[in-house]
């Protein structure tokens, strides 16, 4: 593991510069085609009721850009493993909000609920717990490989 260099700084600006053009993609595409339309005292508004599978899309991938922006810059093997298992812990987190979507359950719901918070905290708290899933994710696969590799 060498230090840390201005090709890895470069790498997760980068990053971050992807993920802030998936960031915009997902809200425009939120606010065009999700966005209801209300008249209040003749006057027409336009709303976007926020849930924590819209969140988990615009902000579940924040990793998974800054490791590609990584990855484009220096070209490091080692994170395309990275790579793979972000993004099959967002997939894994994604299935589960949308199958609990479908039940019309909420884990932002049920926190809000049980801890009395505001709903923007218990939807930060449901990506919170999401990142959690992928960090599991990551840690299982890594220990598969390594038992596989030794």
């Amino acid at each position: 593991m060498g230090r840390f260099n201005r090709f890895d700084a470069m790498g997760i600006l980068s990053g971050l510069l992807l993920y802030y053009l998936w960031f915009l993609v997902v809200f425009l595409f939120q606010n065009i085609f999700l966005a209801k339309k209300e008249v209040i005292r003749d006057t027409v508004v336009y709303t976007v009721s926020h849930n924590e599978l819209i969140s988990w899309l615009s902000d579940g991938l924040l990793l998974f850009y800054i490791v590609l922006g990584h990855y484009i810059v220096t070209k490091k093997e080692a994170d395309v493993k990275i790579l793979r298992n972000l993004i099959l812990g967002f997939i894994v987190w994604l299935i589960v909000l949308a199958i609990l979507n479908l039940a019309g359950f909420s884990i932002s719901s049920f926190l809000q609920y049980l801890l009395e918070l505001s709903p923007s905290i218990s939807i930060l708290l449901s990506i919170l717990v999401g990142y959690t899933v992928v960090a599991i994710c990551l840690i299982l696969l890594f220990r598969r490989s390594k038992s596989n590799d030794g």
